[in-house]
């Protein structure tokens, strides 16, 4: 696919309770970006017992826990602030699941 924008993220990680600020940056991109939306969003996926069948990953729970939007057409270039709140489910992985924390 062809570039729109490269987003910079200050921290390479982040705990629970800070902010995760963004930079979409659209100078470099060859096709123009109409419009951001960001979301932080956990999505549990439990896998079955290999002993009971095959390593399956099971619709689990998911939640958005913040998100950003924004119409960005003739825009250089744009931030976003999302909290973490000091609540949210952290990032884990277990034998029988995973629940990752990831921006969508």
């Amino acid at each position: 696919g062809d570039l729109v924008a490269r987003l910079s993220l200050p921290k390479l990680s982040y705990q629970l309770g800070d902010l995760v600020q963004g930079i979409f940056d659209f100078s470099c991109g060859v096709v123009a970006c109409f419009k951001v939306f960001v979301a932080l969003v956990t999505e549990e996926s439990v896998m079955m017992h290999p002993e009971l069948s095959e390593e399956t990953p099971l619709d689990g729970h998911r939640r958005e826990w913040g998100q950003h939007h924004e119409l960005t057409l003739h825009s250089m270039g744009t931030s976003f602030l999302i909290s973490i709140p000091a609540d949210a489910t952290p990032a884990f992985c277990t034998d029988l699941g995973v629940c990752p924390c990831d921006f969508h």
